[in-house]
């Protein structure tokens, strides 16, 4: 086991589109995402990572919460690279209460995708306002994502700051 940096991380989805703001079958992958994603609040955590955990550089808030879906948390726990399908949800705090960032709260995720962006991992990302489902300024590939993501040691853009994990 060795020790990887903070889970950043957002989601991924099929062919790879252009830009930030992403094309028209990025619009419709994240409205596929934001139903895949119903009851996330639900899913399991990765062990260690439970409840509200302080964020290291505060990009998501000061605290987060993060879910994965079963087949991102069997990836982690089996020291395997997350697949086609993985899904991690991250929601950002003011405070170790959970309140919330401002009065429109966002969740962000990440979703891998085979063949969506190899240069970045596969993954898709998009944020989504947690009262409507709308996006909330990224859906598709995102340099901003992609780019803090990319530290991840293992090189799967999906690492946690202080915890043991499996390398992958």
């Amino acid at each position: 086991m060795k020790p990887l940096g903070l889970l950043v991380f957002l989601f991924a989805c099929g062919e790879k589109s252009t830009g930030d703001t992403g094309s028209d079958l990025d619009t419709e992958r994240a409205a596929d995402l934001w139903q895949a994603i119903d009851g996330y609040e639900s899913w399991g955590t990765v062990e260690g990572w439970e409840g509200l955990v302080e964020s290291v550089d505060g990009t998501h808030g000061d605290f987060v919460q993060i879910w994965g879906n079963e087949v991102a948390l069997t990836a982690l726990a089996g020291d395997a690279a997350i697949p086609d399908g993985g899904i991690f949800v991250k929601r950002g705090y003011a405070d170790a209460k959970a309140a919330p960032l401002s009065d429109q709260e966002t969740v962000t995720v990440m979703q891998k995708i085979d063949g969506f962006d190899s240069e970045n991992g596969d993954w898709f990302w998009a944020s989504f306002y947690t009262a409507t489902g709308d996006v909330a300024g990224v859906a598709g590939t995102s340099s901003s994502c992609s780019g803090c993501h990319s530290v991840d040691p293992d090189g799967d853009f999906v690492w946690f700051d202080d915890l043991e994990i499996p390398s992958r």
